[in-house]
């Protein structure tokens, strides 16, 4: 089989336009953020904090905390001692125990996510029923 000249310019032009459609595809992909907000699936999850290269894991769930602005509105993760009252970023220390709540994407990018608009770090750890009598279970997560 023998191809002109013209045949095999129009290849190169289907390549290229293909591989410009598939790199725009990978740009265009939505952050964790307004993927859940857009489809927002309540998610609350306790355990052990793991910080590992610089992600945040809670019980093979990685947890993304949110600082930044969207549509006029700046998002920002919250951070929380059992009394509600606010702390820094710096609070979150490998192996503390907290309750975390937020949106819940399954399968973001190869993981299961929760995007987090509160954690609360708890004294120790803490089963669902000692976490409903504290009071973390009362509502679940609204979105932003």
């Amino acid at each position: 089989m023998t191809f002109s000249f013209h045949q095999i310019k129009f290849y190169k032009k289907v390549v290229l336009l293909m591989a410009l459609f598939f790199s725009f595809a990978l740009v265009s992909h939505a952050d964790p953020l307004s993927s859940s907000l857009k489809d927002w699936i309540p998610a609350g999850i306790s355990g052990k904090l793991v910080i590992y290269d610089n992600e945040y894991i809670v019980q093979e769930v990685k947890i993304i905390l949110v600082d930044q602005k969207e549509r006029g509105k700046h998002y920002l993760t919250r951070i929380l001692d059992m009394n509600g009252k606010e702390l820094g970023q710096d609070e979150l220390k490998n192996g503390k125990y907290v309750f975390v709540k937020g949106g819940g994407l399954q399968n973001y990018n190869g993981y299961v996510v929760v995007v987090a608009k509160e954690i609360v770090i708890l004294p120790r750890e803490m089963n669902r029923a000692a976490l409903e009598r504290a009071g973390l279970y009362k509502t679940p997560p609204e979105p932003w």
